[in-house]
């Protein structure tokens, strides 16, 4: 005889028999799991720009202040920095705080640790010159490079000069004269690592330089041209040598600019002309090598940003 406690219920599934009853009931459907959505954190690095001087009233006029030419340099060599390794362009951020050096404005020293990284700008002013505000500079850039070792240091083309001077090194004035515009910078071994090439197209603008004979002690030249010797600079943490790893530098220097490009040059160019402080040949030649290309942001942009520990 069939028993009735064992019928299907109409239109539900499978029987299961429970202990009290022993008769069968229906066991439940399992629900449709949905994917998981993928998050992504999101980093933010804050950064001190030391300013060094006012852009020229043609290259403000189109490119805006110290503190927009860098945000523009260092926004757009993030995005490529991320893209070239396959990551969302707005998982890293950053702040930049603009700090004008000349008027002796910096930092507060209870604010320093919030700083991930110091960049020192370049300036049309020597870094030997007796100005009132380069002495405060130096003594600054060697206390914040002592005393906070866990803050990047960066400096471009004036500011590679500050900091060798901070750190018992030298700047004079290049006997050999100006390079003006996009030079190729012959890369040494340690330079061939941090950058993976053999060479640098970086715009210049200089005639004053950090003689290889008078580097600060510890420091390691990375690359040279010919009529300049020393195109930038590492010093590692203690305790670290052999190969290097981004994470091993504590200072980095260059000095070219990374972050110029043809139209702050050709208006610089213009400017230094009218005012006679290029000559007719050095003028022609800035102008030549203006529009050339150069590695400004998707190879020495994407080192800095590794420097400071986007990599």
């Amino acid at each position: 005889m069939e028993n009735p406690s064992l019928k299907p219920i109409l239109g539900l599934g499978p029987f299961v028999r429970t202990q009290e009853t022993s008769a069968r009931v229906p066991r439940p459907r399992r629900r449709r799991r949905l994917p998981r959505p993928i998050l992504t954190m999101t980093r933010h690095l804050n950064l001190a720009l030391l300013i060094c001087d006012t852009p020229l009233p043609a290259v403000k006029d189109a490119h805006g202040s110290y503190l927009d030419i860098f945000q523009t340099h260092l926004q757009k060599s993030l995005k490529s920095a991320l893209g070239s390794k396959g990551q969302p362009t707005d998982s890293v951020q950053f702040t930049l705080d603009g700090y004008d050096v000349v008027q002796q404005v910096y930092p507060e020293e209870t604010k320093l640790e919030m700083y991930d990284g110091i960049v020192l700008t370049g300036s049309a002013a020597s870094a030997y010159a007796p100005l009132p505000w380069i002495q405060p500079l130096l003594e600054f850039v060697a206390r914040v490079i002592k005393n906070y070792p866990r803050i990047k240091v960066l400096g471009i083309c004036f500011g590679h000069q500050i900091i060798a001077r901070a750190l018992g090194g030298q700047c004079v004035p290049n006997e050999k004269g100006w390079e003006v515009g996009v030079f190729d910078v012959r890369l040494n071994k340690l330079g061939k690592e941090l950058f993976g090439r053999s060479n640098l197209r970086i715009h210049q603008m200089h005639r004053d330089h950090v003689p290889d004979t008078h580097t600060p002690a510890g420091f390691e030249i990375i690359g040279t041209t010919p009529a300049c010797a020393n195109q930038g600079m590492v010093l590692r943490y203690p305790g670290t040598s052999g190969k290097i790893n981004y994470e091993d530098v504590h200072v980095f220097t260059v000095q070219g600019h990374p972050e110029f490009h043809e139209s702050i040059v050709s208006k610089v160019v213009d400017a230094r002309e009218l005012n006679g402080v290029m000559s007719p040949t050095v003028v022609a030649d800035g102008r030549r090598r203006a529009p050339l290309a150069h590695d400004g942001i998707p190879v020495i942009g994407r080192v800095m940003w590794a420097i400071l520990g986007v990599d």
